[in-house]
């Protein structure tokens, strides 16, 4: 069973070992720590509105929709004030094998490759993150018809974040610990311990996920 989390097995079980996790987990063909793991992960990605998974070697083909681009006219002349055409994409760091092509008539059938575009924001790659738009050139108009624009790229990170890992580790931590809480409230409080299992991300979590959150609606 392949692990699709942001850290690996034997790192969550020396982390959860410190929460003095019960004796079954030292069974190596158990899947509760993998699913804690997975659904953490998961939880992550919804939450930033994005994943983290490192980009693989193959180009591949994925479909996105213009977002934004206007011409606006006024007096007697028709004046065009190109705001550039700008589509969302899905996280990519590195654009070796990058094509984009244009789908203008909505029968599925893209076009010749096109080169008059940039790849934005244009300060990602000095803050750490991935490009997350294609910026196209002055007059460059991609079709407003859902899935007009056929990206090719490796999508992904070059390296998972730190904070996304410990992120994880966080998650599926308390994730495992609801089996122990199937009310949702851990501890007790008669000794003062009392802990509730909220059913949204760790409080730590969110926070160290906030910065990593993609607002899609963004330009």
């Amino acid at each position: 069973m392949t692990l699709d989390a942001y850290t690996d097995l034997d790192t969550f079980r020396l982390f959860i070992r410190s929460a003095a996790v019960a004796d079954d987990l030292d069974d190596p063909d158990s899947p509760i720590e993998t699913i804690a793991l997975e659904a953490a992960a998961r939880a992550i990605d919804r939450a930033t509105g994005r994943n983290f998974r490192v980009a693989g070697v193959t180009v591949s083909a994925r479909y996105f929709t213009l977002q934004s681009a206007a011409r606006v006219t006024y007096g007697y002349d028709t004046v065009t004030y190109d705001r550039h055409a700008i589509v969302p994409i899905d996280d990519v760091f590195d654009a070796t094998g990058m094509t984009v092509a244009f789908d203008t008539s909505g029968d599925g059938d893209y076009g010749t490759a096109l080169t008059t575009y940039r790849l934005g924001p244009v300060n990602a790659a000095a803050r750490l993150l991935p490009y997350t738009q294609l910026v196209f050139d002055s007059g460059t108009y991609p079709p407003s018809t859902p899935n007009g624009v056929k990206v090719e790229a490796l999508w992904g990170w070059d390296a998972i974040p730190q904070t996304i890992v410990q992120a994880n580790l966080i998650q599926g931590a308390r994730f495992l610990k609801r089996r122990d809480a199937a009310f949702g409230v851990a501890g007790s409080p008669d000794m003062g311990n009392e802990l509730r299992l909220l059913s949204k991300l760790d409080p730590d979590v969110a926070l160290m996920v906030a910065a990593y959150k993609r607002n899609w609606g963004a330009v």
